[in-house]
């Protein structure tokens, strides 16, 4: 059974809330006796104890469609930003390029990277492996809950920048590209937006072409796009 749901504020899996929606019978669901309006009141709850504004389920059985409810304007046809959840799309990304035999968890591409693009590699970051990178132990920038684009988004850097700016040129102009030299984790944009450079220069491809041929055309999704630029203040959206 696929059970799906996705919100505005926070991309969330509600199978586990949703449970008790869904009475299983020997390992049968009765829709019977939920209807559409049902699932719609029941998500309204969840919605509102755990402050979610916008959010879409959808659940399936064997091919067959089950319940598809939406709420603050959340539906099948609307794209949602799932924000950090785009961090698990760059980690398949990169097992599969390990699988292709093009990167290791202790490939150092980014000083290849870097020379692609014309820049010189900071020499702090020249050791830093893709294992550092995924598990965000690389010593990057961390996250900070009051600047959730890293400290990058600043009218400085975006008047360094034009409307063709690559996210390799917004982390240039910004001057965060080094590291402190700390293995210890710090949540870090940098680290995906490094990965995703990593990605492009292992793959030959841009990340969002590789990401629509490699892990969503072969899943049937259609409709996932590689969102805003990094001039409208979207690190790696």
């Amino acid at each position: 059974m696929r059970v799906t749901g996705f919100s505005r504020r926070s991309f969330i899996v509600l199978a586990c809330f949703l449970a008790p929606l869904l009475p299983v019978i020997g390992g049968a669901v009765d829709v019977a006796k939920f209807q559409q309006a049902e699932f719609q009141n029941g998500l309204a709850e969840i919605a509102a104890k755990h402050g979610l504004n916008r959010v879409w389920f959808r659940a399936e059985k064997n091919g067959q469609f089950l319940a598809n409810v939406g709420l603050g304007g959340a539906n099948p046809d609307a794209p949602i930003h799932v924000a950090s959840l785009a961090k698990s799309i760059t980690a398949i990304a990169v097992a599969l390029l390990i699988q292709d035999g093009k990167l290791s968890l202790e490939s150092d591409l980014l000083g290849r990277m870097f020379a692609q693009r014309g820049h010189p590699l900071d020499p702090s970051l020249r050791d830093i492996t893709v294992e550092q990178l995924l598990s965000h132990t690389a010593g990057l920038r961390p996250n900070r809950a009051f600047d959730p684009i890293n400290g990058l988004r600043n009218r400085p850097v975006l008047d360094a920048l034009n409307e063709d700016a690559s996210v390799f040129d917004f982390i240039v102009a910004s001057g965060e590209d080094h590291s402190n030299g700390s293995r210890r984790y710090a949540y870090s944009n940098l680290s995906y937006a490094f990965l995703g450079l990593v990605i492009e220069a292992a793959s030959g491809e841009s990340y969002g072409d590789f990401c629509r041929q490699r892990i969503f055309g072969p899943l049937g999704i259609r409709s996932a796009t590689q969102g805003c630029s990094v001039l409208n203040g979207h690190l790696g959206c």
